[in-house]
């Protein structure tokens, strides 16, 4: 089930082929010490699930249909099954450790050994568990006996963090776990059949806010990306792939995705100088047909604007929210109007999708709650009232349309950029057998005359954004 909801990237399919190589042995081996390091919900955790499951499958791995795309890159493992340990930020508590069998496991590096070979394999390192103080020379011995052995950490500047406040006699936990990293890197590096996968963060801001943050996370990747290699498992051209296999089961006919595809193609080239001039190239029809049966824009406003914050999530994020408009959209499929092509942030009810307004606050703040409810969404909007006034504006709530997609791309957008220009609405909202894109100009003069929280730029081509404070002019 797993790998059916998987679409392998170019970086996954990279990465498994390194770890099977790995595991296999000998000199078909490449560097065997690899370092994930992307922005927050960046596909590094789904790699290091696909990882665990190709590794624990071992040659029972070639009976799948669904893993056969991706033992066409990574090659047939010769292996029955790994010995894999796995360390997040959660799995051993830095002050209390945790207890399994009668052993109270204190640190990384006990919990490591005890992962890939119990009891036997801990005892190499017990001592250095108990006054959790970092071995030096002793973890090589732990691997040669349980070959072959993946290891997964995920999440250890966090734990690091969290350690820097456990003494142990002039140092602490988190110095001697950052040590403890390049004991482990050389012994990977100098053991056949062993592969170990360590994720960081992209920056210090995914992490507490504390000083020793970056100072901790410098330190570990000095210790990781020192000699391994830093791979990436998600380009961003693949979002489009990776929300379509985890969104939809079935796309319908190729026939019909094509008739889309050039409704679009021939709305644009009548529109031409009304949308941005790259709309109405031939790489824009193929990305109207990677990101079916989303429109292109819809997908970048998130994979593009937003995630210039950090704390969003690249992947993670852009599905939860993408879900839920799917969700509402089937909710109200009886009730939408007009011709139903793409999905656009215009058919965005952000009124109805509590995931999306939700990320909007915790990202950016609670007052943009009053700037939704007053301009952009629900009965109570400057947007709703306008198109309930008028008529041909009201047939496909061409007002309520552009409110979300200039609150949309409001987020991640600065300077000369800020906001969204009129030829970017046009080209986020107008569909073929739709309304006729003159509406929007008409639409946009009355938000501007409405809505409390709307901003435009004054030189050169208008550029729309909202913010939270009220407008000075409108009030």
């Amino acid at each position: 089930m797993f790998f059916q909801k998987t679409y392998f990237t170019a970086g996954l399919k990279n990465i498994a082929k390194r770890v099977v190589q790995g595991l296999n042995g000998g000199q078909d081996a490449d560097n065997r010490v690899i370092s994930l390091q992307t922005g927050f919900g960046g596909g590094k955790t789904h790699t290091l699930i696909s990882i665990f499951h190709l590794a624990k499958w071992g040659k029972k791995a070639t009976n799948s249909e669904y893993t056969k795309e991706l033992l066409q890159t990574t090659g047939e493992p010769k292996f029955d099954t790994a010995h894999i340990a796995v360390f997040t930020n959660t799995t051993n508590d830095p002050a209390q450790g945790r207890k399994v069998d009668g052993i109270t496991i204190k640190t990384l590096w006990g919990e490591l050994a005890y992962q890939l070979g119990g009891a036997a394999a801990y005892e190499l390192v017990r001592v250095n568990d108990e006054k959790q103080i970092a071995p030096k020379g002793l973890f090589k011995k732990v691997l040669e006996q349980c070959k072959p052995c993946l290891i997964l950490i995920d999440e250890l500047a966090d734990y690091c963090v969290s350690a820097s406040a456990v003494k142990v006699e002039a140092s602490n936990l988190s110095d001697q776990t950052v040590s403890f990293m390049q004991e482990l890197t050389e012994a990977v590096t100098g053991t056949d059949n062993c592969v170990l996968i360590a994720t960081l963060p992209a920056s210090a801001q995914e992490l507490a806010a504390s000083p020793i943050s970056s100072q901790i996370l410098t330190a570990l990747e000095n210790r990781i990306t020192r000699v391994g290699a830093n791979m990436k498992p998600v380009e961003d051209d693949e979002i489009f792939e990776v929300v379509r296999r985890r969104l939809f089961e079935d796309l319908g006919s190729a026939d019909k995705i094509e008739k889309v595809i050039s409704a679009y193609t021939v709305l644009y080239q009548s529109l031409f100088s009304e949308i941005p001039p790259y709309a109405v190239k031939s790489e824009y029809k193929e990305k109207l047909k990677k990101s079916y049966p989303f429109h292109p824009e819809l997908i970048d406003m998130f994979r593009l604007r937003w995630a210039s914050n950090p704390f969003f999530q690249r992947t993670r994020g852009v599905l939860r929210i993408l879900a839920a408009i799917v969700s509402d959209l089937w909710k109200r499929q009886n009730s939408l109007t007009g011709s139903q092509y793409l999905i656009h942030t215009s058919d965005v009810v952000l009124a109805n999708v509590e995931a999306l307004t939700s990320q909007i606050t915790i990202l950016n703040g609670a007052s943009w709650d009053s700037v939704i409810n007053a301009d952009v969404s629900g009965t109570s909007s400057n947007a709703f009232r306008i198109d309930n006034d008028v008529k041909e504006l009201g047939k496909y709530n061409i007002s309520q349309g552009i409110a979300a997609t200039v609150l949309l791309g409001t987020f991640g957008s600065k300077g000369q950029n800020k906001g969204v220009g009129i030829d970017e609405i046009k080209l986020c909202m107008v569909k073929p057998e739709g309304f006729n894109h003159n509406d929007i100009n008409g639409a946009i003069d009355r938000m501007e005359g409405n809505a409390h929280y709307l901003y435009y730029s004054s030189t050169g081509q208008k550029r729309f954004w909202f913010d939270t404070t009220p407008n000075v002019n409108i009030l």
